[in-house]
Protein backbone atom coordinates (compact mmCIF):
# COMPACT_ATOMS: atom_id res chain seq x y z
CA UNK A 1 0.00 0.00 0.00
CA UNK A 2 2.73 2.31 0.61
CA UNK A 3 4.23 1.83 -2.72
CA UNK A 4 1.54 2.55 -4.83
CA UNK A 5 0.69 5.90 -2.53
CA UNK A 6 4.42 6.86 -3.39
CA UNK A 7 4.05 5.85 -7.23
CA UNK A 8 1.20 8.40 -7.58
CA UNK A 9 2.51 11.07 -5.71
CA UNK A 10 5.91 10.93 -8.21
CA UNK A 11 2.97 10.84 -10.83
CA UNK A 12 1.59 14.10 -9.66
CA UNK A 13 4.95 15.54 -8.82
CA UNK A 14 6.11 14.72 -12.76
CA UNK A 15 2.95 15.58 -14.57
CA UNK A 16 2.69 19.07 -12.50
CA UNK A 17 4.10 21.69 -14.01
CA UNK A 18 7.75 22.68 -12.33
CA UNK A 19 8.29 25.87 -11.02
CA UNK A 20 11.06 27.22 -13.68
CA UNK A 21 12.56 29.96 -12.97
CA UNK A 22 10.57 32.76 -11.18
CA UNK A 23 6.92 31.10 -12.10
CA UNK A 24 5.53 29.63 -8.92
CA UNK A 25 2.44 27.43 -9.02
CA UNK A 26 -0.67 28.36 -7.86
CA UNK A 27 -0.23 26.65 -4.31
CA UNK A 28 2.86 28.49 -4.01
CA UNK A 29 1.47 31.90 -4.52
CA UNK A 30 2.95 34.32 -1.72
CA UNK A 31 6.35 32.61 -2.28
CA UNK A 32 9.18 34.56 -3.56
CA UNK A 33 12.69 32.41 -4.92
CA UNK A 34 15.22 32.20 -2.06
CA UNK A 35 18.28 31.40 -4.53
CA UNK A 36 18.88 29.88 -8.15
CA UNK A 37 17.46 26.47 -9.81
CA UNK A 38 20.48 24.12 -8.92
CA UNK A 39 20.98 20.95 -8.86
CA UNK A 40 19.93 18.69 -5.98
CA UNK A 41 23.19 17.33 -3.79
CA UNK A 42 24.02 13.67 -4.06
CA UNK A 43 22.48 12.27 -0.25
CA UNK A 44 18.57 14.01 -1.26
CA UNK A 45 19.06 12.29 -5.14
CA UNK A 46 16.44 9.58 -4.03
CA UNK A 47 14.23 12.01 -2.30
CA UNK A 48 10.80 12.71 -4.03
CA UNK A 49 11.50 16.15 -4.36
CA UNK A 50 14.76 15.67 -6.29
CA UNK A 51 13.83 12.37 -7.99
CA UNK A 52 11.20 14.52 -10.51
CA UNK A 53 14.02 16.97 -11.89
CA UNK A 54 16.84 16.56 -9.99
CA UNK A 55 16.98 20.00 -9.53
CA UNK A 56 15.32 22.17 -6.42
CA UNK A 57 15.33 25.79 -5.56
CA UNK A 58 14.35 27.57 -2.03
CA UNK A 59 11.44 29.42 -1.81
CA UNK A 60 10.68 31.99 1.12
CA UNK A 61 6.96 32.14 2.32
CA UNK A 62 5.16 34.72 4.27
CA UNK A 63 3.52 33.32 7.48
CA UNK A 64 -0.21 33.88 7.63
CA UNK A 65 -1.04 37.38 9.69
CA UNK A 66 2.49 38.39 10.48
CA UNK A 67 4.01 34.76 11.61
CA UNK A 68 7.33 34.15 10.79
CA UNK A 69 8.48 33.31 7.11
CA UNK A 70 8.86 29.68 6.05
CA UNK A 71 11.72 28.21 3.93
CA UNK A 72 11.00 25.12 2.00
CA UNK A 73 12.15 23.57 -0.85
CA UNK A 74 10.85 22.99 -4.71
CA UNK A 75 11.10 21.10 -7.26
CA UNK A 76 12.43 22.94 -10.25
CA UNK A 77 13.58 22.97 -14.40
CA UNK A 78 16.63 24.81 -14.98
CA UNK A 79 15.93 26.55 -17.91
CA UNK A 80 19.13 27.13 -20.60
CA UNK A 81 19.86 30.73 -21.02
CA UNK A 82 21.96 29.91 -23.81
CA UNK A 83 18.98 29.81 -27.01
CA UNK A 84 21.43 31.50 -28.94
CA UNK A 85 23.51 28.48 -29.31
CA UNK A 86 20.62 26.53 -29.81
CA UNK A 87 19.45 28.64 -32.92
CA UNK A 88 23.01 28.76 -34.50
CA UNK A 89 22.92 25.07 -34.73
CA UNK A 90 19.48 24.84 -36.15
CA UNK A 91 20.46 27.44 -39.14
CA UNK A 92 23.40 25.30 -39.59
CA UNK A 93 21.57 22.11 -39.95
CA UNK A 94 19.29 23.82 -42.55
CA UNK A 95 22.71 25.05 -44.40
CA UNK A 96 23.55 21.64 -44.44
CA UNK A 97 20.04 20.60 -45.47
CA UNK A 98 20.12 22.83 -48.32
CA UNK A 99 23.63 22.20 -49.81
CA UNK A 100 22.55 18.15 -49.60
CA UNK A 101 19.33 19.18 -51.25
CA UNK A 102 21.19 21.07 -54.20
CA UNK A 103 23.48 18.31 -53.99
CA UNK A 104 21.15 15.31 -54.29
CA UNK A 105 19.22 16.95 -57.37
CA UNK A 106 22.21 17.95 -59.65
CA UNK A 107 23.23 14.06 -59.02
CA UNK A 108 19.66 13.18 -59.90
CA UNK A 109 19.45 15.52 -63.26
CA UNK A 110 23.65 14.14 -64.22
CA UNK A 111 22.23 10.45 -63.47
CA UNK A 112 18.85 10.72 -65.88
CA UNK A 113 20.61 12.77 -68.82
CA UNK A 114 22.98 9.86 -68.84
CA UNK A 115 20.54 7.43 -68.30
CA UNK A 116 18.86 8.69 -71.40
CA UNK A 117 21.77 9.24 -73.14
CA UNK A 118 22.25 5.56 -73.29
CA UNK A 119 18.56 4.77 -73.89
CA UNK A 120 19.56 7.09 -77.54
CA UNK A 121 22.49 5.48 -78.15
CA UNK A 122 21.03 2.16 -77.73
CA UNK A 123 17.52 2.76 -79.60
CA UNK A 124 19.69 4.40 -82.90
CA UNK A 125 22.25 1.90 -83.08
Amino acid sequence: MRRSARTCTVAVVVLARPMALAQLNDNQQGCSPLGECEPCEPEHQDELLCAATGFAQQLTCAGPSGAANTTKLVSCVRLSGDAGAFMRFELAMLIVFLASLVCANRRKSRLIAQQHQRISQYLHT
